[in-house]
C-alpha cells in the first residue's frame, strides 16, 4: 500500500463510486435495528450519564456510513461487515 495515486485518478474513482447507489437488504434491516437497541440498552444500563448520545441520528450515521463503504467496493448491496465497520 505504498503506492500514491494521482488526483486524476482520486477525481476518476470518486466520480465512479459516487454513480453507485447500494441498497440495504431486509435480513440486514433486523440486525441493524438489533445493533441499534443493543446500543440503547447498553446506555440506559450504565448510570453514568443522564442523557443519552445513540439517537435516531446515530442510526441514520450508520446507514449512511455503511451505504458509502458499499460505494468505495463499487458494491450494489450492503454487506454486514459495512454495517459494523460504521
Amino acid at each position: 500500500l505504498d503506492e500514491v495515486f494521482d488526483s486524476q485518478f482520486l477525481r476518476a474513482y470518486i466520480a465512479q463510486a459516487r454513480s453507485v447507489d447500494p441498497f440495504i437488504p431486509p435480513e440486514l434491516s433486523e440486525y441493524i435495528t438489533g445493533a441499534y437497541v443493543s446500543m440503547r440498552t447498553d446506555e440506559e444500563q450504565s448510570d453514568t450519564r443522564n442523557y443519552f448520545f445513540t439517537t435516531a441520528r446515530t442510526l441514520l450515521s450508520i446507514l449512511r456510513l455503511s451505504q458509502g463503504l458499499a460505494r468505495l467496493r463499487f458494491s450494489k448491496e450492503v454487506e454486514q461487515a459495512d454495517i459494523d465497520e460504521a
